[in-house]
C-alpha cells in the first residue's frame, strides 16, 4: 500500500531518493521473504536470513518514522485524507480476496 499510494504522493514533497530508497528496501525485504518461504526452517542459513530481514525491517521503519512521516506533514489535509481512503479501500479488498481464496471461491 505504501508503494502504491503513499510514496507517490510523498515524492511531491521530498527528494525522490527518499522514496526510491524506501522502495528498494521493500524490494530487498520481499526477496528475503521469498527465499525464507522456499527453504526449510532447519536450513543452516534460515536463522541468519531471518535476522537480516528483521534488521532491514527495523531500519526501514526507523527511517520512515524519522524522515518520511515528518515530511508527510507538508502534504495537504485533503491529500492525506485521500491517501488514507485509498489505503483503507485497498486493505479491505485485499482481505476480501484472501477470504475468498481460503473459501475456494
Amino acid at each position: 500500500m505504501e508503494e502504491k499510494f503513499f510514496y507517490p504522493r510523498l515524492a511531491s514533497v521530498v527528494e525522490s531518493s527518499v522514496t526510491k530508497e524506501a522502495e528498494a528496501e521493500h524490494h530487498a525485504a520481499k526477496m528475503l521473504i521469498m527465499e525464507l518461504k522456499m527453504m526449510p526452517v532447519s536450513s543452516d542459513t534460515y536463522d541468519a536470513k531471518m535476522k537480516v530481514l528483521e534488521e532491514a525491517i527495523m531500519h526501514h521503519v526507523e527511517e520512515e518514522e524519522s524522515k518520511m512521516l515528518p515530511e508527510a506533514d507538508k502534504l495537504s489535509e485533503e491529500a492525506l485524507e485521500e491517501i488514507g481512503k485509498h489505503m483503507e479501500e485497498y486493505h479491505g479488498h485485499a482481505h476480501e480476496d484472501l477470504f475468498e481464496k481460503l473459501l475456494g471461491k
